[in-house]
């Protein structure tokens, strides 16, 4: 007996989301994180991509979920020594460090 197709993951790039850390988010930003909200709530497999000045990072639901909020927040953390060496200002910074402290993977460029 045949297995049903396994749905196709889906991946949302958040990069300009996340360059708005620590700012007022425009209508595109809102929009972006609408679409967030919506397919990290979808039953189908969902990660959520960032470039960052060091490379990718991948972000599977549990944290992809947990973003919106940590944006609103701005509860980030400190950034680490790898977010202060690329020249990032300062929330942007800290965005980068909790995204690699998250991360599903991520690779350099």
């Amino acid at each position: 007996m045949a297995h049903p197709p396994r749905p196709a993951a889906r991946v949302l790039d958040i990069t300009r989301l996340v360059s708005r850390a620590g700012r007022v988010l425009t209508g595109i930003d809102r929009v972006e994180l609408a679409y967030l909200r919506a397919m990290s709530a979808a039953p189908e497999p969902f990660f959520a991509l960032v470039r960052t000045p060091l490379g990718y990072v991948l972000l599977a639901r549990d944290a992809a979920q947990a973003f919106p909020d940590v944006l609103n927040r701005g509860a980030f953390g400190a950034p680490g020594l790898l977010s202060r060496l690329s020249r990032v200002p300062g929330p942007v910074a800290a965005c980068h460090g909790w995204l690699r402290r998250h991360a599903h993977a991520r690779t350099v460029r």
